[in-house]
């Protein structure tokens, strides 16, 4: 993983992106990998919320993932780091997301309404 070359003290940066045809002959296994650091990484919150501890390598496999559905774009790799290396944890900084799953869609609109703010 890319981790052991960052020394999780930087960003993600444009040369550290996989081309295309590498990523396809690893995603299998970077999915499962990922998930599988995702679950020892998750904490659930409450009924329906949990967090995920973030790591480099789990916003560098995210960033990757997303290229690959959008079609590995020029233009979407700029988009991707923008918007993801906001989350890559900075020397002692941890990072949680915060994962609000709720099936039943009235459920879910009247637990956002009174959710309203918490991105803040």
């Amino acid at each position: 993983l890319p981790s052991a070359n960052a020394g999780n003290l930087r960003e993600i940066q444009k040369n550290d992106i996989l081309p295309r045809s590498d990523y396809v002959d690893l995603r299998k296994p970077l999915r499962k990998l990922r998930q599988s650091i995702k679950s020892l990484r998750r904490v659930q919150i409450g009924p329906f919320m949990s967090a995920i501890f973030v790591n480099y390598d789990l916003i560098w496999m995210q960033i990757h993932e997303m290229l690959f559905i959008e079609g590995y774009k020029e233009a979407a790799v700029e988009d991707e780091l923008d918007a993801y290396n906001p989350l890559v944890p900075k020397g002692n900084d941890i990072v949680a997301l915060l994962l609000i799953e709720i099936d039943n869609a009235d459920e879910r609109l009247r637990a956002l309404k009174e959710l309203e703010g918490v991105e803040k």
